[in-house]
């Protein structure tokens, strides 16, 4: 029979939350501070699609999935005064596929 013909839609989204633990690496480097991260993270995709014809529209495809998988990450953190530069990299094992992220960000302690 073959998918219908007419216009077609579909929409998807992804969103996740982690919980870490943070261990910090005592190196004798006096403004260079290294640490890494193991934890949990929960991510929610949801994805459908479908098509409109003739007779009305149609439901091609629907997907919910949630589900808690490890994480991981690691970093480092250089400090100058009050300020500190701090790159930054995490990773979850996921079914489907492996989300990560690299950061790169600045903390002004006062």
């Amino acid at each position: 029979m073959g998918i219908p013909r007419g216009p077609r839609h579909a929409d998807a989204s992804a969103k996740g939350a982690a919980l870490f633990g943070v261990g910090y690496l005592p190196l004798p480097l006096p403004l260079v501070d290294v640490y890494g991260k193991l934890g949990l993270a929960r991510l929610d995709r949801k994805a459908n699609g479908g098509f409109c014809g003739v007779d009305g529209c149609g439901e091609l495809f629907r997907l919910n999935r949630q589900e808690t998988r490890f994480a991981w990450g690691t970093g480092a953190q250089m400090r100058v005064s009050q300020l500190a530069l701090r790159v930054e990299y995490e990773r979850i094992s996921a079914s489907g596929g492996d989300p990560d992220l690299v950061s790169i960000g600045a903390n002004w302690q006062f």
